[in-house]
C-alpha cells in the first residue's frame, strides 16, 4: 500500500526541493525527504526530482511513499512505591 501526495508550489515555496517539501509536509524531516527523493519517489512536473533542484511557483511536486504499518502502541507501566510509615 502506498501513500500518494501532491504539492503545488506557491510564492513562498521557491527554493530547493528538499527544503520546500520539509516546510510543506512537516511529518518528515528534510533528511528523510532527501532519502525519498534519492529513491525516485518524488517528481517535479512529471520529471524525477533531485535534492538540490530549484522549484519555482507553479511547479507541481508529486510523491509516493510506502505506507508504514501501524503497530499497536505499547503500554507503559508505571510502578510507584509508597511508604506506609506512621508518624510517631
Amino acid at each position: 500500500m502506498e501513500e500518494r501526495g501532491q504539492h503545488v508550489c506557491g510564492e513562498a515555496d521557491a527554493g530547493r526541493l528538499d527544503t520546500v517539501l520539509a516546510r510543506a509536509r512537516t511529518e518528515l524531516s528534510r533528511a528523510r525527504w532527501q532519502e525519498e527523493i534519492k529513491a525516485d519517489r518524488v517528481t517535479v512536473n512529471g520529471q524525477p526530482g533531485r535534492c538540490k533542484m530549484r522549484v519555482v511557483p507553479g511547479d507541481v511536486i508529486d510523491w509516493t511513499r510506502p505506507r508504514r504499518l501501524q503497530s499497536k502502541p505499547r503500554r507503559k507501566i508505571f510502578c510507584s512505591m509508597f511508604s506506609t510509615r506512621t508518624k510517631t
